[in-house]
């Protein structure tokens, strides 16, 4: 998954449990004698939790590839996007 898609997938979840937050406490504030108001908000706030602990294990495994792939390839490769040995080769000629 790409990080433009993981980060519209977090603002999305985000804003909807925002909404769901803020309309749980206008109902709250509306229908003081019903509990349906605080029972909004509370389910806001779990969904979000949920969304924030999904965010974060795909954070947590783009990390490990990225991690990975500064390790086995390289700085130069990691940063030029050219991974492979041969390409590497090609732009840092050998001083000998």
């Amino acid at each position: 998954m790409s990080a433009a898609a993981m980060a519209a997938m977090f603002m999305v979840g985000d804003f909807a449990c925002l909404c769901f937050i803020g309309v749980g406490g206008s109902l709250a504030t509306i229908y003081a004698d019903q509990p349906i108001g605080v029972d909004l908000m509370i389910t806001g706030l779990a969904v979000q939790v949920l969304f924030t602990a999904i965010f974060c294990l795909f954070l947590g495994r783009a990390w490990q590839t990225q991690r990975h792939l500064l390790r086995t390839k390289g700085v130069l490769g990691y940063f030029t996007g050219m991974w492979h040995d041969s390409a590497v080769h090609d732009i840092v000629p050998n001083s000998i």
